[in-house]
């Protein structure tokens, strides 16, 4: 596996569903429920976006092809979200969080681009999904930075952890398939946009409309030339 994979992996619900319900573990177990309530609306209306992003296109065909837009990235989404919020619980005040919520906002950043790389997403699509995310972990942060925070704790994340990487072992989710399997059941189509491929850099008129003069002209002049040869 390359870099650009693993990092693509990073992404993956396997690891960062774990790592969101880790969060929401930790905000339950303290008692926070103020905070609890602000990441489950706003991490679950960024996964719901998604979701319904993905199933316009599938079922419907809904997107952008000028922006070779399919549905937000959820991938760069969750990642966007979950590393900042983990990176701001595990650190106390000080310098030191402001720089590992800078350093979880660029590694969402890095699975997005890993995402273009390995040719899953377009770029509009991972640009969606970054700002979703980062929107997700600032309006978590900011709901959050007037109130004693609660932290993870160095021993819950060392536990945690082997779990995350036995979920990320586990291999990928399969929620392609249950994506194309809501929108047939939605949109009442069988042979809706289930199969389609991604939006072509060019119009496929466009080569026809130029070749067709070209074509027409040569056979104009020799027309016009047989006229004149020909015998009164």
């Amino acid at each position: 596996m390359g870099s650009w994979e693993a990092l693509s992996a990073a992404g993956a619900l396997a690891v960062t569903g774990a790592l969101a319900g880790v969060i929401t573990a930790a905000l339950t177990v303290q008692r926070a429920w103020g905070r609890l309530q602000c990441w489950c609306v706003l991490f679950g209306a960024a996964m719901a976006l998604v979701v319904a992003s993905k199933l316009a296109f599938l079922g419907w065909g809904l997107g952008v092809p000028a922006l070779h837009f399919r549905g937000i990235s959820g991938h760069a989404a969750r990642a966007a979200a979950v590393f900042p919020v983990l990176a701001w619980l595990l650190l106390g005040p000080g310098r030191r969080r402001g720089a590992a919520v800078a350093a979880g906002a660029l590694l969402g950043m890095l699975v997005g681009v890993a995402r273009v790389q390995v040719h899953a997403h377009s770029a509009s699509e991972v640009v969606a999904g970054c700002l979703l995310g980062w929107g997700v972990a600032a309006g978590f942060i900011w709901h959050a930075r007037c109130r004693e925070a609660p932290q993870l704790g160095r021993a819950t994340a060392v536990l945690c952890l082997p779990l995350v990487c036995l979920l990320a072992s586990a291999g990928p989710v399969p929620t392609q398939v249950w994506l194309r399997s809501a929108a047939r059941y939605l949109s009442g189509q069988e042979h809706a946009a289930l199969h389609a491929p991604a939006w072509p850099s060019r119009p496929a008129s466009k080569p026809a409309e130029m070749v067709k003069p070209q074509a027409r002209r040569p056979s104009a002049r020799l027309a016009a030339r047989g006229a004149g040869s020909l015998p009164a």
